[in-house]
C-alpha cells in the first residue's frame, strides 16, 4: 500500500511522541531517514540491554558421591541395602532376589544365606570381608595381576595347610585343592593387601560387586 507524501505529512504533523519535546516533532524530511537509537539518545532506557543475562530458573542437582570412587572401589548399589554407611557397614542382599551368576538352580539369597549360615557381608573402607563363608585363608608370596598365578600359589599353600590339619583325614596336593574348588563351586578371593586369599563360594563372591587385590595390583601398571 502506498501513501502520498502530503498524506504522511498531514498524519505526522499532528503526532507528538510522548517521549519527545514538542519541538522535536517529526518533519517530512525525517520520513526518509532510517530510525536509529542515536536519533533518540537519552530518550530510551537501554541500561537493561547491558545487564548480564542469567537463567530465570536453575536446577541444583546433587549427585551422591561414591565414598570410595576416588580409590577405584567397586561397591554394591542395588539388590540389597547397607546396614549403615555405604562401603563401611554390612551389605544385606535382598532375600527375594535370585542372583544370576554361578546359580544354575536359581536359589534366592534367602536360600543361599540359610545354606551357608550367614546374614550379610561386612565391608570396611570399601573392601568386603568374606570370612563368614570362607573355607580356608592363606597367604601367598608373589602376588601379581595374573589371577591364575595367584590361584596356583593359593592352592599350593592351602594343600600344605589342610595336610597339616589332616583335613578330611588325608594328605592334600595342590591338584586336590584345585579339584575340590571346582567340584564345590569355590573361588579364591584376593584381598586388597595383595597377599591374603580366602576360599569362598563363587555364588556369593561372584554376585556381590567388590574390588580386591587384582584391582590394586593393576594400579601399579596404570
Amino acid at each position: 500500500m502506498e501513501f502520498s507524501k502530503s498524506f504522511l505529512l498531514q498524519e505526522t504533523s499532528s503526532f507528538t511522541p510522548t517521549s519527545l519535546e514538542a519541538e522535536e516533532v517529526l518533519s517530512i524530511d525525517d520520513l526518509d531517514k532510517p530510525i536509529t537509537f542515536s536519533s533518540y539518545e537519552g530518550q530510551i532506557d537501554t541500561s537493561e540491554l547491558d545487564e548480564k543475562i542469567v537463567p530465570r530458573f536453575s536446577h541444583n542437582i546433587e549427585v551422591e558421591a561414591h565414598p570410595y570412587a576416588a580409590e577405584g572401589r567397586y561397591l554394591p548399589e542395588s539388590g540389597g541395602e547397607w546396614s549403615g554407611d555405604r562401603g563401611d557397614s554390612d551389605w544385606v542382599s535382598d532375600d527375594g532376589i535370585s542372583p544370576k551368576k554361578h546359580n544354575p538352580e536359581g536359589m534366592t539369597w534367602q536360600q543361599i544365606k540359610e545354606e551357608l549360615s550367614f546374614e550379610s557381608i561386612p565391608f570396611e573402607k570399601g573392601e568386603p570381608n568374606f570370612e563368614a563363608v570362607s573355607e580356608a585363608t592363606v597367604e601367598i608370596d608373589d602376588f601379581t595381576a595374573d589371577r591364575n598365578a595367584n590361584f596356583t600359589q593359593a592352592d599350593e599353600n592351602c594343600a600344605k595347610q589342610w595336610t597339616e590339619k589332616e583335613e578330611n583325614g588325608k594328605a592334600w596336593s595342590p591338584s586336590d585343592v584345585r579339584a575340590y574348588r571346582k567340584e564345590n563351586g569355590l573361588s579364591w578371593h584376593e584381598r586388597s593387601d595383595q597377599k591374603t586369599m580366602d576360599l569362598v563360594p563363587s555364588l556369593v563372591h561372584g554376585n556381590i560387586p567388590h574390588s580386591g587385590g587384582i584391582s590394586e595390583a593393576k594400579k601399579g601398571f596404570a
